[in-house]
């Protein structure tokens, strides 16, 4: 535990860049914007969502009705075979960019620890850059990278969506390496 202690300043810096560097990619590149289609007819989506009230959560269609429920095995069958398929999310509140910034600096940190964590594991103190890169650059790409895959399978991410989390994701992971490199204690 003294050793990740004693990592706290690429604990921070790191999480930092990363947060940085994804803002960069994210708002100054607008890379994902290609990715976000507009519904057809969204007034009248955006009524219809507000005239059920449609509480905040994540909803899946078509969606197997419970025994419970009036919604036949029949009618289940033909909804699966005509389409379409999709998720819809509903927040709960209109985004803000202040709580999101907060939210991925969080995760960026606890990111960070972990992969410090694994760190002290596998390397000493005293190791070479290349050394510390492999191996926290590594673990940073394990991290960042590869979590939305599932959701890409599951949920029906188009590919390109998928391969750019990939790519963004491997560019966090090479900035945790290389800021633990630099900064990894004697």
């Amino acid at each position: 535990m003294n050793e990740l202690a004693g990592l706290w300043i690429p604990i921070v810096v790191s999480a930092l860049a990363v947060l940085g560097a994804s803002c960069v990619v994210h708002v100054f590149l607008a890379q994902r914007l290609r990715n976000w289609k507009t519904l057809p007819e969204e007034d009248a989506t955006v009524e219809h969502l507000q005239k059920s009230g449609t509480a905040p959560g994540f909803y899946v269609f078509p969606r197997r009705y419970s025994r419970a429920s009036n919604g036949s095995e029949e009618s289940y069958v033909h909804r699966m075979e005509s389409g379409p398929w999709g998720s819809v999310n509903v927040r709960a509140r209109q985004p803000s960019i202040g709580r999101a910034l907060v939210q991925s600096l969080t995760f960026c940190l606890v990111t960070s620890v972990f992969v410090a964590y694994l760190g002290t594991l596998a390397l000493s103190p005293g190791d070479d850059f290349s050394r510390v890169f492999q191996v926290i650059g590594t673990a940073g790409i394990l991290a960042y990278a590869f979590g939305g895959i599932p959701n890409a399978i599951w949920l029906g991410m188009d590919f390109r969506s998928a391969v750019l989390d990939v790519v963004d994701g491997t560019l966090c992971g090479l900035i945790t390496g290389a800021v633990f490199g630099m900064l990894w204690p004697n």
